[in-house]
């Protein structure tokens, strides 16, 4: 359903009539309930993935939404033509900004389009001048919950609040998740723009080295998402049957470069680490939404074992900025994130304190963030790993304030339930417990 801010008869308007096509124009779209996202669209430079300026680095659209004493600083993106999940556009005048309202009633919003060098990593909030391409104002009207939908709609939000289960917000109930990691490379989908297997020691068997999830077409119900030429059945139709299954969560890849796959990545080709598809992010995003819908959470992780260096040697550099920036801009909306900082990571602890801090930075929705560590290796070392990885990896980030979740894996599967008691243990005493462990 869309909804168009109307004035005089006509379209996007703010402040006084305007024609539609003019640059301070915005559209409204969503159902304007609470905890359901609702996107809005302007119109900005006309520019493409590949344009001489980067449109991911040198533009940031910035939109602060108010509700009486809340306050969220959103980041928006460039979104093409705004339609690029079906029209697979690099190049458009279209930037959107993706909310999703916590609180009923009237909610007030300021954007602001900025342009400068390497402006997306350094601006998080808006200029006390107006240094800005534009600034718009605006405001909506959000309704209650909507009781009879689905998934996390009805029970909203997952959230951390400094007890050992993630809480949904809307109910008050803690989260008991049960859910699958494999296949990592579940973005790996045939039928994403620009997806395709760059070689790698653990790729799939199909020909391509692409999923396709053929048996799960007839798992795809009437109305539910497509893109494209009839895009995208097989993998909303594998959601689908784990959430019949009982799955309430799922862990995947979001950049696997360099990987064990090497199939998963955001941006236009491998080695662009500044221009990113937004035609392969806009049919993520669909089918993250449909995730949503069922209420299955998102473990995100963000890189793996063998690609933790990829970007910026593992430091916080200018391209792992943008990383976490596009991802949080374009999916930090959805109500069932964890932002996993690496699977069996081999980053310090002051470069995944980094990670964490520089996240929550940019996160208005402060969704938990986690880490995973390598498996524990009895007897003598092997391939230069720590005899007690899981120590290592936990013990440095105990109580730091923007870490919340230890991913725990074991080898030996009779330790799991102390090892989980003692990490839990450790963190009360911290005064700060741990969340539930994915």
């Amino acid at each position: 359903m869309k909804f168009f801010v109307l004035s005089c008869a006509l379209v996007f308007v703010f402040g006084s009539c305007t024609k539609k096509g003019s640059t301070k124009n915005y559209l409204l779209e969503g159902n304007l309930k609470k905890w359901q996202p609702i996107t809005l669209t302007f119109n900005g430079p006309e520019v493409s993935e590949t344009d001489s300026i980067n449109p991911f680095l040198d533009y940031s659209l910035l939109v602060n939404f108010s509700n009486k004493d809340t306050t969220y600083a959103v980041h928006g993106y460039f979104a093409a033509d705004g339609d690029a999940a079906n029209s697979s556009a690099e190049a458009g005048n279209k930037w959107q900004v993706k909310f999703s309202p916590g609180k009923t009633g009237k909610w007030d919003f300021t954007a602001y389009l900025m342009e400068g060098k390497n402006i997306a990593v350094k601006q998080f909030s808006l200029p006390k001048k107006n240094k800005s391409i534009w600034d718009i104002k605006g405001n909506f009207e959000v309704q209650p919950i909507d009781s009879t939908e689905n998934g996390f709609y009805s029970k909203g939000m997952l959230v951390y609040n400094g007890t050992h289960y993630l809480k949904q917000s809307e109910t008050g109930k803690p989260f008991l998740k049960n859910g699958v990691g494999s296949p990592e490379n579940f973005l790996a989908y045939s039928e994403f723009d620009g997806t395709y297997d760059n070689g790698g020691p653990d790729t799939p068997t199909l020909e391509d080295g692409l999923h396709e999830y053929p048996s799960h077409v007839d798992d795809w119900k009437d109305n539910d998402p497509v893109w494209g030429f009839n895009n995208g059945k097989g993998i909303i139709g594998a959601l689908n049957y784990l959430s019949n299954k009982g799955m309430n969560s799922l862990y995947f890849l979001v950049m696997n470069e360099n990987g064990d796959g090497n199939d998963v990545w955001p941006w236009i080709a491998p080695k662009e680490q500044t221009r990113y598809d937004v035609s392969k992010l806009d049919q993520w995003e669909t089918v993250f939404t449909h995730m949503d819908k069922l209420g299955m959470a998102m473990n995100v992780f963000t890189q793996e074992t063998e690609n933790d260096t990829v970007l910026n040697k593992g430091d916080l550099g200018l391209e792992r900025k943008l990383f976490y920036k596009e991802l949080v801009a374009r999916f930090g909306h959805h109500l069932g994130i964890v932002w996993n900082l690496g699977e069996e990571t081999n980053r310090s602890p002051e470069q995944l304190k980094n990670y964490a801090d520089y996240i929550r930075k940019i996160d208005p929705y402060k969704h938990p963030i986690a880490v995973h560590n390598h498996v524990r290796v009895t007897g003598e070392r092997r391939e230069g790993r720590p005899l007690d990885p899981v120590k290592e990896t936990f013990t440095p980030m105990l109580g730091y304030r923007n870490f919340e979740i230890p991913s725990l894996q074991m080898y030996d599967t009779t330790e799991v339930h102390k090892e989980v008691k003692k990490w839990l243990d450790l963190s009360v005493k911290k005064k700060k417990a741990m969340g539930s462990l994915p």
